[in-house]
């Protein structure tokens, strides 16, 4: 369940991220579950260089004028976590169907 949520992330990312070249949208990927304690954790993530202008935004190069941030693993998480209750909802209706619960 996990795993298909960072995937699900990392698609709606990709999806909502500007495009010159398409190195910035085809650099997103997810990374291995980790377990910390009692709570596991997955990152999606991008190590291109300018992908933190991107997100939030930057000054122009001659530093007169600002670009606006295209926020786009911002809005991504915002749009997983409103359909969060229906697919934890199927998650768990899937479960108890398979082990008969």
């Amino acid at each position: 369940m996990v795993i298909d949520l960072a995937v699900q992330l990392q698609g709606k990312v990709k999806d909502n991220t500007p495009v010159k070249t398409g190195y910035l949208r085809n650099e997103w990927h997810v990374g291995s579950i980790e377990k910390r304690g009692n709570e596991y954790y997955i990152e999606v993530y991008n190590n291109v260089e300018y992908v933190e202008p991107v997100e939030y935004g930057h000054q122009t190069r001659g530093g007169k004028g600002f670009v606006k941030g295209a926020h786009m693993m911002e809005l991504s998480l915002q749009e997983v976590q409103k359909h969060l209750p229906g697919y934890l909802r199927e998650w768990m209706n899937d479960f108890l169907n398979t082990h008969e619960l």
